[in-house]
């Protein structure tokens, strides 16, 4: 395949702007594009991935819902409590004291989090720290089987 350079096809050369402009120096470069597909229950897939059951490449833990809830951190065993709305940047957070309650299920940054039930359920985040909520699961893949990463693992399921 031929590969042009970007400004070729961008620019529209002129004896005045030709002098004025530097050359870019990007090319246009081709994507992967699966080739070799398996027929599946789902349909086609591409080959080298696998249709498992999300029992069998996950475990899940369900959020509690906090004795007390604060409206401010009173101190470093505060954290907060991870709602959707605090999660979506809509609500302030409240806060859970660590020392308090021992029921409380704690979520690291790089955890996944999903929303179990209600209006905005299925819905997935990560990157937060904090104690989960009662409407919430924090998934964990089963012995590396699937990275900790809410896209291999969406990728890789199935409900059947």
């Amino acid at each position: 395949m031929k590969v042009k350079r970007l400004d070729e096809f961008m620019k529209k050369e002129t004896a005045s702007t030709a002098k004025q402009q530097p050359t870019p120096q990007y090319e246009i470069v081709e994507f992967y594009r699966e080739t070799e597909f398996q027929e599946t229950e789902i349909g086609k897939i591409p080959r080298e991935w696998r249709i498992e059951k999300l029992g069998n490449i996950i475990t899940y833990v369900k959020g509690k819902k906090p004795n007390r809830l604060y409206d401010e951190k009173v101190s470093e065993d505060f954290l907060p409590y991870l709602t959707a709305e605090y999660m979506r940047g809509l609500e302030k957070p409240k806060w859970c004291n660590l020392r308090e309650d021992s029921k409380i299920i704690k979520v690291q940054s790089d955890d996944i989090i999903m929303i179990w039930d209600g209006s905005y359920s299925g819905h997935v985040f990560t990157g937060f720290e904090g104690v989960l909520a009662s409407t919430m699961v924090k998934i964990t893949s089963k012995q590396n089987i699937a990275k900790n990463s809410y896209t291999t693992i969406l990728v890789l399921i199935t409900t059947k």
